[in-house]
């Protein structure tokens, strides 16, 4: 057979592919779903809970909603009331397990991919609106589906605004409904985070793009994204100004590091050299000027106002870092998270404007994911990406790291630990080792986790430098060797003895 016919035949599988994608919508829907919620739900039963996560499930146990909003408002943790909520009222559906505190992020992060599927796949093919999908699975961005903290449910809740928007530039015939679903989904949003308003930026641009080129204001939408905005500034100014309060200026520098960060969270490491390819793929898909012929369904385009949302999402980095810098805020890239939305449709639509050019970017995103779920399954540590601390993640990690701990530490003198590990090893430890460990102050991370023993019963012990030495004999210290190093060094200057093995004792 001549190439000419053998392109001619791969092509004319390729197009018969395609249609059987386009048929098949619904089945492959339900076939990503069941493989999202087995794995992430794995994910998440299996990986220990780290620093941040342990704020979220003691101030959950809380009685009430006031208890929550003073934990709050106190100093202890930051966010608003609503991720509290909803880890209170999963654990008490399936259990106070890891498990049941992440169930909401889980399904938060799942209405996110499913969201994107249906921005994109409305305006192009099912082909493109998968790759949409599925992208966000291969980034940095998925640890966040399975981690008990507010990001996985704003982006969930983004998602639903997302989509509400785009249909109200349809006209649906029950608009209310879709105005309706714009707010909630924000007001949602806005009850998550303080940094959720991000949220309304991409949409209020490209709101603004619509009104500019219908030239009329739409009243019901900008109602829409404006009372949400009201609620969002009620509601975090407080927070704000604890966090001011508790927070000397420079604890955490506002630097570019959070705008790199954020657009590495967004892209997936196969991908991210093809980057320059698929910009200019996405050129071509975004734009409805230099598009391809509009009478094939599947070759229709973003209008002009889905494109400057797109583009407003993937420069939210920007737009973070510019009021952390005007507010002196705290700011880390996963408040950015939306980021992922703008990159995962302009590759999605610009990968499948050329069926080959889709399923083969399709394929590349199948295999990222087999190939991280199966390193997954094989360590026995994860590594978070905001702080960069190694997490286990087998279930017998822990037992077995403590017993360790109990042989290599003989006696009952008193262990000290570092940061970002010393609250694990408090909620983690058996009860004969938990007294045992101390954390030693001054230390900015220990503020918010002593106002966490007082309005939550944390357990663990905090103590002085210089109580730590003159009230111990004797004792151990544990950590990485760089931190090992830095502690022998200040015990060192308090007149303490190092032994050989990874303790210290004071003469």
């Amino acid at each position: 057979m001549s190439p000419e016919l053998l392109l001619a035949a791969g092509s004319r599988a390729i197009d018969r592919l395609a249609r059987i994608f386009e048929l098949s919508r619904y089945f492959l829907l339900a076939f990503a779903t069941a493989g999202y919620f087995i794995n992430t739900s794995y994910r998440a039963q299996r990986r220990q809970l780290w620093f941040d996560e342990i704020f979220t499930l003691y101030i959950s146990r809380l009685p009430d909603l006031h208890s929550v909003w003073a934990a709050c408002t106190s100093g202890t943790d930051f966010n608003p009331p609503l991720v509290y909520l909803m880890s209170r009222w999963s654990q008490s559906l399936l259990g106070p397990t890891e498990l049941g505190l992440r169930m909401p992020e889980i399904i938060g992060f799942w209405v996110f991919c499913l969201c994107l599927y249906r921005f994109v796949s409305v305006r192009t093919s099912a082909l493109a609106g998968l790759i949409a999908m599925l992208y966000p699975l291969t980034t940095g961005g998925y640890w966040y589906a399975s981690e008990a903290r507010p990001h996985g449910l704003i982006v969930g809740f983004f998602g639903v605004a997302l989509v509400c928007w785009q249909a109200l530039g349809d006209e649906p015939k029950r608009r209310w409904i879709a105005l309706a679903g714009l707010a909630s989904a924000l007001t949602c949003a806005s009850l998550s985070h303080c940094f959720a308003f991000l949220a309304f930026i991409p949409l209020g641009i490209g709101e603004l793009v619509r009104t500019i080129q219908r030239r009329h204001i739409d009243v019901g939408v900008w109602g829409a994204l404006l009372a949400p905005a009201a609620v969002s500034v009620a509601v975090v100014l407080p927070l704000i100004s604890t966090i001011t309060r508790t927070f000397k200026t420079g604890d955490f520098a506002t630097s570019g590091d959070s705008i790199r960060g954020a657009w590495l969270l967004s892209f997936m490491t196969p991908l991210f050299t093809l980057t320059p390819l698929l910009a200019l793929l996405a050129a071509s898909t975004a734009f409805p000027q230099i598009a391809e012929d509009a009478s094939d369904d599947r070759k229709r385009t973003f209008r002009w106002d889905e494109t400057a949302v797109l583009i407003a999402l993937c420069c939210t980095p920007l737009f973070a870092f510019g009021v952390a810098r005007l507010g002196h805020s705290l700011l880390f890239a996963r408040y950015s998270l939306i980021t992922v939305a703008g990159v995962a449709c302009l590759i999605g639509a610009a990968a499948a404007r050329r069926t080959f050019i889709g399923f083969l970017v399709l394929a590349l995103i199948v295999y990222a994911l087999y190939d991280s779920q199966v390193t997954f399954t094989a360590s026995n540590t994860a590594q978070e990406p905001s702080a960069g601390i190694q997490i286990d993640t087998r279930p017998d990690a822990g037992t077995a790291a403590f017993d360790w701990t109990r042989r290599a530490a003989e006696g009952n003198d008193p262990i000290v630990v570092e940061p970002f590990r010393f609250i694990p090893k408090f909620y983690y430890a058996p009860d004969a080792l938990r007294w045992r460990y101390v954390f030693l102050t001054p230390h900015l991370l220990v503020e918010g986790y002593q106002r966490l023993q007082k309005c939550c019963a944390a357990p663990g012990t905090v103590s002085t430098l210089n109580d730590f030495v003159a009230a111990h004999r004797g004792f151990y210290v544990f950590g990485t060797d760089h931190w090992s190093a830095e502690m022998a060094d200040v015990f060192k200057a308090q007149g303490a003895t190092i032994g050989e093995t990874a303790c210290s004792s004071r003469e």
